[in-house]
């Protein structure tokens, strides 16, 4: 619920996703620059304007440019393998999302390969989530104190999450420091 709430705002602002053209259209970036789009072409273009084009059918996702079901699970395979957490693309999830958005509507239709398709790649995904929680949630842990080192190899929803979960533990922490420590009467 806090992502979905988070990503009307500037959460994905700066995040581009490559799309296919499918009907000539005219896009108004930020700013005033306007820009043809031909039927036919690959683009890539800011999130925010590329899901409004998408929902009135002038474009539709690359999915050769998205992430996979392969993509998840050698994810998951590096992540199971170290010790700390593996770097992901800053878009990993919203990438994943889009897939899922995909997936999601071929199974609708009746798509059975893309039904068994979204079942497993769900699978792969908590999975995978599991994991980097788990990390996350050690290193906030260990480290209350916020570290831009630990955050570089984090996406911006995990970056969310770790400094959440920093404010926290410290607050916790300082509360039953004073709960304990302080001259009261018992």
């Amino acid at each position: 619920m806090m992502i979905d709430k988070l990503a009307g705002t500037l959460l994905y602002y700066d995040a581009e996703v490559d799309v296919e053209v499918v009907q000539n259209d005219v896009v108004v970036l930020p700013g005033g620059l306007q820009i043809q789009l031909q039927k036919g072409t690959k683009v890539k273009l800011p999130f925010i304007i590329a899901k409004e084009l998408e929902a009135k059918g002038s474009v539709k996702y690359d999915e050769g440019k998205l992430l996979d079901l392969s993509a998840v699970r050698k994810q998951t395979w590096i992540e199971e393998k170290s010790e700390g957490l593996s770097s992901l693309d800053d878009n990993f999830y919203l990438k994943l999302k889009i897939y899922f958005y995909l997936l999601k509507r071929k199974a609708a239709s009746g798509d059975t390969a893309a039904q068994g398709m979204l079942e497993k790649t769900r699978i792969a995904f908590l999975d995978l989530l599991r994991l980097r929680l788990t990390k996350i949630v050690r290193l906030a842990a260990s480290h209350p104190e916020i570290s831009r080192e630990f955050m570089e190899s984090m996406t911006k929803e995990e970056q969310i999450l770790y400094t959440s979960l920093c404010k926290s533990i410290n607050e916790w922490t300082q509360s039953m420091k004073m709960f304990v420590m302080e001259d009261q009467h018992v």
